[in-house]
This record gives structure tokens, sequence and C-alpha cells, in this order.
């Protein structure tokens, strides 16, 4: 891209040297596309701020709204979203005037997008609309695409599902016409994510496999990771466990392979998720100690904290206690180091049910009394609920009936109290059966 820099300049230097305005401003707006295209932003703004004041000079309308345009792209990038938002208004009005409409449908686009990432995504919608009627008017397909992909993902975002998909069938059916495979891919997995935010499970899975497809032929890596996750999702949605499953595996490896731990580590959680549908946690436990692993690599506190929780249940859900107990007394540790008291306090009760089913019938009781004081504090009714049946199971292996009922009854009162007659109804039947 050096060598793209250096013949701007030099062209730059050989349009100053004459007296041809236009050619100047030509040559002041290549050289700040080409910084633009390298996201050297300051650069690419000074470039069009000098050819913007020859335009004006001169009054040139259409290269006024252009370089407005890009100006404002500049703007956005740069933060300034509020001096964006009146460039790309003022590109609009001179656009509008001289009546381009092909300088009115980017000055809308633009503003559409730069409202979408100010969180406005309604305002959006109604220039992005226009900009989609000029890109149709002029039969315009690039710009088609990009506008109709951008009204997706917004309309994705509004739960509006009919919309998204109409959209998104739009930037397909310009992808197509542009031989755009890297587009069409992407096209594909765009609606896919569509259908499955609605359940359409079947849909989804039909076009995330053309997706994946076109992505795995060409060599789009990251689209072939979203249809990957996409198909690991719907699969399970509709049941199919085992093919979830050999896509989530497929994800996984290939986020290791490319040394992406972020991404693996995502997929890990999604193909764990489908373990735990299937009930085979033992197939997650490795995944999760690669987790646990990942996150420390990466030092990320959070991630380490809920793989630990994850690993730790997965130990105690296939009764391997001894390693259940020390992964969540590391995860209890871990919780209370980074001062999460609400995550502390279900960590807590879950290893009072490993020390339970250990036989550590005294360290249990500790940190259930712990655990229901945290409970208290944090006001934790079915935490409190939970551990006070648990503490009546542990009385009741001890043989120690009187307290076993005890528990019991302040599980019942408490279950009354927040108005769950289910929990009731199921503390009521073990009390039965100690009575």
């Amino acid at each position: 891209m050096d060598v793209i820099i250096n013949t701007r300049q030099k062209d730059l230097e050989r349009a100053l040297a004459g007296d041809d305005q236009i050619k100047i401003i030509e040559a002041y707006l290549a050289l700040g596309q080409a910084y633009l295209d390298l996201k050297e932003t300051t650069k690419a703004y000074t470039q069009f701020d000098l050819a913007l004041k020859l335009a004006r000079d001169i009054n040139n309308q259409p290269l006024l709204s252009r370089l407005l345009g890009l100006i404002g792209i500049c703007q956005k990038q740069l933060g300034n979203y509020e001096m964006s938002l009146e460039t790309l208004q003022e590109a609009l009005e001179i656009a509008r005037e001289i009546q381009d409409t092909r300088l009115a449908g980017d000055a809308q686009f633009h503003l559409g997008a730069l409202l979408t990432d100010m969180e406005k995504p309604l305002e959006a919608v109604s220039y992005l609309d226009n900009a989609l009627a000029a890109a149709l008017q002029t039969k315009d397909n690039s710009r088609k695409l990009a506008v109709s992909n951008l009204l997706g993902n917004i309309f994705l975002g509004l739960e509006s599902i009919e919309k998204a998909v109409e959209n998104y069938a739009t930037a397909l059916d310009s992808a197509k016409a542009l031989g755009n495979a890297e587009a069409e891919a992407a096209s594909r997995v765009h609606l896919a994510q569509a259908f499955l935010a609605d359940e359409g499970y079947e849909e989804a899975i039909e076009n995330f496999e053309l997706g994946l497809s076109i992505a795995d032929r060409d060599g789009h890596f990251l689209i072939e990771l979203q249809a990957l996750h996409g198909l690991t999702q719907a699969c399970a949605g509709v049941g199919n466990t085992s093919l979830a499953s050999i896509y989530g595996e497929q994800l996984v490896n290939k986020t290791r392979h490319a040394n992406l731990p972020a991404k693996e580590l995502s997929a890990i959680q999604l193909l764990v998720s489908v373990y735990h549908q299937a009930q085979n946690y033992s197939k997650a436990v490795p995944f999760l100690e690669r987790a646990v692993e990942l996150s420390r690599t990466v030092n990320d506190d959070n991630w380490e904290l809920k793989n630990l929780v994850d690993l730790g249940t997965a130990y105690y859900l296939t009764d391997d206690l001894a390693n259940g107990k020390k992964t969540l007394q590391d995860a209890l540790e871990k919780a209370k180091h980074l001062q999460q008291d609400h995550e502390a306090a279900f960590i807590a009760g879950r290893l009072a049910s490993v020390l339970a089913d250990s036989g550590e019938y005294e360290d249990s009781n500790q940190l259930i009394d712990d655990t229901l004081q945290l409970a208290e504090q944090l006001d934790l009714p079915l935490l409190k609920g939970e551990q006070l049946v648990l503490k009546a199971m542990n009385y009741q292996d001890q043989g120690d009936l009187k307290h076993s009922r005890e528990a019991l009854d302040q599980a019942i009162a408490l279950y009354q109290e927040i108005d769950r007659p289910d929990l009731v109804k199921g503390a009521e039947m073990i009390l039965e059966q100690i009575k």
C-alpha cells in the first residue's frame, strides 16, 4: 500500500504544479481515499479538508457533496458523531439540490450507518430506506448490497424478523448479481441467523449449510466460523445434538488451529451447552479443562471463573467428586477475589452439594450456613430455599430427623412466601417421607 500512497502523492505534486483546480481536488481526494483505506483517518481527513476548501472556492456542488460525505465518514471514525451528523446532512442537502440520486443515496447510507452506531435504529431506517430506493433506481448492486445488509442487521436487532429476512434476501440477490462469492456466503449466513432468531431451524440449517459450502470452497474463514456456529445452534434447536456436536467440534478445532483463543473459548461454551442438552457431561470435561487453561493464558478472570464453575459442575455430574470439590473450591476463591458476591453464593451452594455427596456432612452444613447468610444479604430466596432442603437431606442422612423436619418447614414457609407452589409441593413430599 506504500506504493499506492507514493503514487498518489506524486500525482498530487504534479497537479499542484498546474492550475487545474479540478485535477488538484481529485488528487487530494485520491490520496485521502488511499489513507482512508489504510485506516489512517487523520491523514485522510487532512486531504479531504484541503480539497473541500478548493471545492468551495470554485463552488463545485457535486465535489462538495462527495467530499463532505468523506469528511463525515472520517469524523465518525474519529468518534465525533455530532459533527459527523451535521457534515453528512450538509452533503445530503447539496445532493438533493443538484438532484444527484447517487450522491444523495450515499449520504443517506452513511447517515443511516452513523445513526445505527448512535443507537437510533428507527431514525436510521428512514435514511436507509431512501438509500435503498436510490440504489434500486440507479441499478447499483454494490450499494444495494451494503444498504440491504445494514437494514437487515437493524431489523434483526429490533426483532422484526420478517423485515430482516426480506432485506437479507435482497442482499443475497445483489451478491449473486455481482458474482461476489464472499458477499453471497455472508448473506446466506445473515439470512440463516434471522431464521434462527425466529426458531425457523430448518430454513436456518439450509442457509447455514449453503453459506458454509461457499465459504469453505473459497477460503472465507471468518464466514466459515459463523456458519459452523450457527449450524451448531440450529441443529441443537431441532434436537439433533449428535450433528450439533459434530459442527461444534469442527468449530472448536478450527479456532484452535488458527490460534484464536477468544473465539475458541466461545466455541467451547457453545459445544458444552450441546453436551449438556444431550446430558453427555463426560464429553464436556476435556473441553472445559482446555477452556480453563485458555482463560488463564489470556488472563481473563471472568472467563476463568465461568469455566471453573462449569468444569466443577461437569465433574460433579460425572461423579468425579474429588475433582468437582477441588475445582469448585478454586472457583469460590476466584469469585471472592473478584468480589462477585452473587456468583460466590451460588458456587458455595453447589460446593455444599458436592461435599454432601462425598459424605462430608459437617463441612457441607457449615458451608450451607454461610450460604444461607449470604443468600439473605443478597436477597436470593430460591438459593436460600435450595440450601434449606439440602441441609434437611444432610440431617436425614445423619439420622437427625428432628432437625431435618425443621429445615424443611423453613423451606416450605419460604416457598409459600415467594408464591412457588411447585417448590412447596416438592418440599412437602420430602417432609412426608421423613415423617
